[in-house]
């Protein structure tokens, strides 16, 4: 993850993990994110979004916010209803949710390392 006008290492890098306990419920969850959860939590704030799926069951998706502010802002305004939408449509079906953020302390790329 890269935005070229927010310094990375004044970011804060926001992940939700979603274990599915069968297959059946992971593409109605990915169709879920992408086809409008990630838009809104861009739109509250943050600056980029992955959704990576790690196995059959598993789906990670991951957020870049610019700031420790923008951050607590999203948690403060916006991230309870999603949650809970998350929770509604899903929770009963058998998904865990694990949720962890932290400060991004370096962030390389070829073009940022004087490689020989």
């Amino acid at each position: 993850m890269s935005n070229k006008n927010v310094p990375l290492e004044d970011c804060v890098f926001f992940g939700v993990t979603a274990v599915h306990r069968d297959e059946s419920t992971v593409q109605e969850y990915l169709s879920w994110l992408i086809d409008g959860h990630l838009q809104v939590v861009l739109a509250a704030g943050a600056i980029e979004g992955r959704v990576i799926q790690l196995d059959n069951r598993t789906v990670e998706t991951q957020y870049l916010f610019p700031s420790q502010g923008a951050y607590d802002r999203y948690e403060r305004e916006y991230a309870q209803p999603l949650r809970e939408e998350g929770i509604s449509l899903f929770g009963e079906r058998g998904v865990q949710f694990k949720r962890r953020s932290g400060s991004v302390c370096i962030a390389l790329t070829p073009s940022t390392m004087s490689i020989k």
